[in-house]
């Protein structure tokens, strides 16, 4: 069996035994000083499929002839998709102006499209903070805003979530658009503050 990181060869700490998915921490974990990132694994040439992954995972190494690891940085892997996050954060925010104008102008199915558009940023940027957090090795609850948790945070946008979509069930338009434009602020001011304190995080890592 060989294993190849990076395109260089790679002797496995924990044996031929060890599962696949121990190999791709093993190898991230390998230089303490410079973290990184699994991003793309081929066995025995083959890049590994979307479906099966897990089962893939779970397999002992000894069972394949070649494996090649990909690995990028920690840091800039990190700090990447947490600039997408903040990108997409500042433009559903935007947008929470636009379709509150358009609902009370009365165009509900315009309105209705961009309400899509935005509820897929937020979740974009909930995933974002979720998966940074969890390769940062930074626990959410260490994390605050204006003296709430990150519990207190969820919380908070769950309720903002079910206000909105009372209103939108009982077509009380201007409702709609009030809670956009206003209820929605401090949200957002929280969730932008989440990815900040992250995005600091990120730059104490060292690059290789």
């Amino acid at each position: 069996m060989k294993v190849f990181v990076d395109d260089r060869p790679y002797t496995p700490a924990g044996g031929r035994e060890q599962t696949l998915g121990q190999l791709a921490q093993e190898v991230g974990e390998s230089d303490a000083a410079h973290p990184r990132l699994v991003v793309n694994i081929h066995c025995d040439g083959q890049p590994l499929p979307e479906e099966g992954m897990e089962e893939m995972l779970a397999r002992p190494i000894e069972q394949f002839d070649t494996l090649e690891l990909i690995t990028q940085p920690l840091g800039s892997l990190v700090a990447g998709t947490l600039a997408e996050a903040s990108a997409r954060l500042a433009e559903a925010d935007a947008a929470r102006g636009q379709i509150a104008g358009l609902l009370t102008e009365g165009k509900w199915e315009p309105a209705f499209q961009q309400l899509q558009t935005l509820f897929a940023a937020w979740r974009q940027v909930q995933e974002a903070v979720l998966l940074s957090s969890q390769a940062l090795n930074v626990p959410l609850d260490e994390l605050r805003v204006e003296d709430r948790s990150v519990a207190e945070v969820f919380d908070l946008f769950k309720k903002m979530l079910g206000e909105l979509k009372d209103a939108m069930v009982a077509r009380d338009l201007v409702l709609v658009a009030d809670i956009l434009q206003y209820e929605f602020e401090t949200p957002f001011a929280c969730w932008r503050s989440l990815v900040e304190q992250l995005q600091q995080r990120t730059g104490s890592i060292p690059e290789p």
